[in-house]
């Protein structure tokens, strides 16, 4: 399947991101003069979602994006802030984020019963991802001395009989999650080699699932970050409707001081 971005011409890409940020603009708006965050979102169309209480390792891949124009993470951020916060943020290439603390809740000590019963999860996981380990580990070794012998990495991954993954078109914006976390790693791997054997475990699920895997970066090639150009439009949009805030308000200040007006006391 083609992602949806990719869809779309680059100037159609740029006024969808132009036009979602506006709208978010709208919902502040509404929002700030007095509707609620249902409200607000039904008359834009936009899809409110709550979580119950949930765990920062528990939140969905994209809350591991970055934030465009702040530090860290969605996640990161989220779990930094006092309940009762509410706020607007563009995350990653081409989203927008508004989120609201409703609960916090300290963590809570478990029963010996409990404590027991999380030990031997524990245990038996960590047991399951020491073999995963160990089986990337044998077919990373197998593929690299089947390579240094001169065999292309499809023939040598045909005659171990495995089965890897492309990626295509991966980029340093946008991606998230388990994507992200292979960028990170390919980055640092020269072309034609084989990246070290990587293990996630279950404890980050913004992985998803655990896993061991290792990369063969094919080719690496220097692109322009074009989503540049949608944010400063963005951010001039935004700067615009400031200064026109404050000049409309500048001419009311003069309205009312060239008419000498003043607001009669009542009693």
């Amino acid at each position: 399947a083609i992602p949806a971005k990719t869809q779309l011409s680059e100037e159609e890409r740029k006024e969808a991101l132009f036009d979602l940020a506006v709208k978010y603009g709208e919902l502040d708006e509404k929002m700030l003069a007095g509707q609620t965050l249902s409200q607000a979102s039904a008359d834009l169309g936009l899809i409110v979602k709550t979580t119950e209480l949930v765990e920062k390792d528990m939140l969905p891949a994209d809350f591991s994006s970055n934030f465009r124009d702040a530090p860290g993470t969605a996640a990161d951020t989220i779990f930094s802030v006092p309940v009762g916060t509410k706020k607007f943020e563009p995350l990653g290439e081409d989203q927008w984020l508004y989120f609201e603390v409703l609960q916090a809740e300290a963590p809570v000590e478990l029963s010996f019963g409990e404590a027991k019963e999380k030990v031997r999860k524990d245990l038996v996981s960590e047991q399951a991802i020491e073999l995963m380990k160990a089986k990337a580990q044998s077919h990373w070794e197998a593929l690299s001395i089947s390579m240094t012998e001169g065999k292309t990495f499809v023939e040598a991954t045909e005659e171990l009989e495995l089965n890897p993954v492309p990626r295509s078109e991966v980029t340093r914006s946008g991606t998230m999650g388990g994507v992200m976390r292979e960028y990170t790693k390919a980055a640092r791997v020269n072309p034609g080699e084989l990246s070290e054997v990587i293990t996630d475990t279950d404890e980050d699920e913004r992985y998803g699932l655990a896993r061991s895997f290792f990369l063969l970066v094919e080719k690496r090639e220097a692109y322009e970050e074009t989503g540049n150009d949608a944010m400063v439009d963005m951010q001039l949009e935004g700067r615009l409707r400031g200064y026109q805030s404050a000049a409309l308000m500048n001419w009311f200040m003069q309205a009312k001081a060239s008419a000498n007006f003043s607001a009669a006391s009542t009693e």
